[in-house]
């Protein structure tokens, strides 16, 4: 009995160490520089060789970031590609990473509901790139796709905070 009692608080804990279809997501956090001054403002995605998992976060002033999968913080344990955006502010909104919480808040939505293409989702980057859409990175382009960044083999766990040091001519 108390074998099974042990088993079933081991299980418990593990619990919240679980993200979407069990997989185990750990704290992952970095900085991103370009030319080594902090980027802010930044959307940082991670996606796994195959394609199916996804985690992001935004850069703060500081350039750090906190990945993110779906609602769940962490990432899962794996290598990644790794693409860096940064895109001009809509005029009248505050950036992501300027937010409480550093979310999307209504206001930023709405000014780039206003500002995107008729019909367009201005969350979804077009099929090419973001230039294919007319919206175009602050950061050089390369860092943008994931045919084309040099960002790869980016493990989870790290051994410390993830340096994505960007430079202006890769």
């Amino acid at each position: 009995m108390a074998r099974r009692i042990a088993l079933f608080v081991f299980l418990a804990a593990l619990v919240p160490l679980t993200g979407c279809g069990g997989v185990t997501l750990l704290p992952t956090s970095g900085v991103v520089t370009l030319d080594g001054k902090p980027v802010e403002g930044a959307t940082v995605v991670f996606t796994s060789p195959d394609g199916k998992t996804n985690a992001s976060g935004i850069t703060d002033a500081a350039g750090g970031f906190t990945l993110s999968t779906g609602d769940k913080p962490g990432a899962a344990a794996e290598t990644y590609k790794v693409t860096v955006t940064k895109y001009a502010l809509v005029v009248g909104a505050k950036s992501p990473s300027q937010t409480e919480g550093g979310g999307m808040n209504k206001e930023y939505l709405n000014a780039m509901k206003k500002e995107s293409p008729k019909g367009g989702n201005p969350m979804v980057i077009p099929k090419g790139g973001a230039a294919a859409g007319g919206a175009k990175t602050e950061l050089p382009e390369v860092y943008g796709t994931a045919e084309k960044t040099p960002l790869n083999n980016i493990a989870v766990p790290s051994t410390g905070p993830i340096k994505l040091e960007l430079k202006s001519k890769p």
